[in-house]
């Protein structure tokens, strides 16, 4: 996904995500919040597919 930013950003007169913004996120491990989120988006998901299936 970041090389599309990044070339996408290549036609515009500024990369600011490319430059500034990437380099400094490339190092960031993800928090516990950041990696429960999903999971938790999931089981909500599939518990709303049960409860419109059973219902």
């Amino acid at each position: 996904m970041t090389r599309v930013i990044g070339e996408l950003e290549q036609r515009l007169p500024d990369a600011a995500f490319w430059r500034a913004e990437y380099p400094v996120l490339r190092g960031v491990p993800l928090s516990a919040v950041q990696q429960a989120l999903p999971v938790f988006f999931a089981v909500l998901y599939a518990v709303g597919v049960l409860v419109a299936v059973t219902s």
